[in-house]
């Protein structure tokens, strides 16, 4: 309920496809902001690159913001879109067209500023802080939307191995966390499937 909130709040946004695709793809926050046109083909999301926070070497001025490879090689992976996530990136470009032509700039990125540089973390952090305030939505984390992303996956039956790859881990004990708040009405049903396959057959 909480994440339909916050999307329907960032109605006619170029954040809302940040919290869709966070939701539907389980992207790390910044394999999100490095996100661009060329990374989506044929309904398919390759992921291969992150926005990296550089701090300057004398420790004054602002941090750089680069481009930069996946933290680890099972973080590049190849993610199928839902036909609605597809038209979802079909509203965003015509959003973002339409703040390109306003604002007099042109980019490729999928989330970029209205003067179309990237986005720092913080900055969209601050904005959501606001959103949830205002909408009345408890504070949690980015990362809990990769969290419900797992979760829901867990709840739909997709095996752990593959909500692994489709997260980027390398490690199965890191997904499985996420099987853990599978409802226990869910655990029942399963458990009375599994039952039936032996005990109502008899």
């Amino acid at each position: 309920e909480d994440v339909k909130k916050v999307i329907d709040a960032l109605e006619g946004t170029t954040l809302r496809l940040l919290i869709v695709l966070a939701v539907n793809t389980g992207l790390r926050f910044a394999e999100l902001l490095a996100l661009d046109y060329s990374d989506i083909k044929d309904n398919i999301l390759y992921v291969t690159k992150q926005l990296s926070e550089e701090a300057p070497l004398d420790g004054n001025g602002s941090s750089m913001l680069h481009i930069t490879e996946t933290k680890t090689i099972n973080a590049n992976r190849a993610i199928p879109l839902s036909e609605s996530v597809i038209s979802e990136i079909n509203r965003h470009k015509a959003v973002q067209k339409a703040q390109m032509a306003e604002y007099g700039y042109i980019t490729n990125y999928l989330f970029t500023t209205s003067n179309g540089t990237l986005y720092y973390k913080r900055n969209i952090t601050r904005s959501l802080k606001r959103l949830y305030k205002r909408i009345g939505v408890k504070y949690r984390k980015f990362h809990a939307y990769r969290a419900t992303f797992a979760t829901n996956l867990a709840r739909a039956g997709v095996p752990i191995e593959q909500t692994a790859k489709l997260l980027g881990h390398g490690d199965i004990e890191v997904t499985a966390r996420y099987y853990i708040h599978v409802s226990a009405e869910q655990q029942k049903s399963a458990v009375e499937k599994i039952a039936s396959f032996t005990l109502n057959a008899v």
